[in-house]
């Protein structure tokens, strides 16, 4: 992303990092094939939803909360009646 700001008069442009998250855990040797994409699809809901209780703006806070509960609900459907999914604080 890149964020244009002019002030002074000149147009300052602020490249802003992106954060690449470790994608895991190691998948298992053997079925279930969809066992691996499944949980790299939970780990990055689950890391997403974590950072976006450090966004100081509530509405962009509320904004990533509602995307990342969609994206759980998504997740719970894929998995069926048999996983149970709580994003949240582990625990």
């Amino acid at each position: 992303m890149e964020i244009e700001i002019t002030y002074g008069g000149l147009t300052h442009v602020h490249v802003v990092p992106v954060v690449i998250i470790p994608l895991g855990p190691t998948p298992p040797p053997t079925n279930p094939r969809n066992y691996p994409p499944f949980l790299e699809d939970a780990v990055i809901v689950a890391s997403l939803y974590h950072a976006a209780q450090k966004v100081s703006n509530d509405k962009i806070r509320a904004a990533l909360n509602e995307g990342c509960m969609a994206a759980a609900r998504a997740l719970q459907e894929r998995a069926g009646p048999d996983v149970k999914i709580h994003l949240g604080d582990p625990g």
